[in-house]
């Protein structure tokens, strides 16, 4: 897993809890290893979501990398974890603003490693 943005204080929780969240790239190993051990409710409605947002293969852009086919937010206590599409830190919804920072990329082995994350953000 790969993750290079941050949304500080993301207040995108349907709990409304303001907590940092990372955009996490995910290979489809990384779901079924990293990813679904975390998901303990709605699990199956989980895994609908994450199949809609698949990307091709074929879809490359600089940004991203192409063996990366998931994208999720996932905040640092690791109690949200949601599935979005690859568009959602470039998207025109932003307008003029984006909550996302970004970092150097740093890969992670599992996602325990967020809670202690140490990065340098890139002005």
């Amino acid at each position: 897993m790969k993750t290079q943005l941050i949304w500080p204080e993301s207040d995108s929780q349907s709990h409304h809890v303001k907590m940092d969240c990372f955009w996490m790239e995910c290979t489809d190993d990384d779901v079924k290893s990293k990813i679904l051990p975390h998901i303990t409710e709605k699990r199956d409605e989980f895994l609908k979501i994450v199949e809609t947002k698949r990307i091709r293969p074929e879809i490359k852009q600089d940004y991203f990398e192409s063996i990366y086919h998931y994208f999720f937010l996932v905040s640092k206590d690791l109690q949200y974890i949601e599935c979005f599409d690859w568009v959602m830190p470039v998207s025109g919804q932003w307008n003029a603003w984006n909550p996302f920072l970004q970092f150097k990329p740093i890969e992670i082995q599992s996602l325990d490693e967020l809670k202690e994350l140490k990065y340098e953000l890139i002005e």
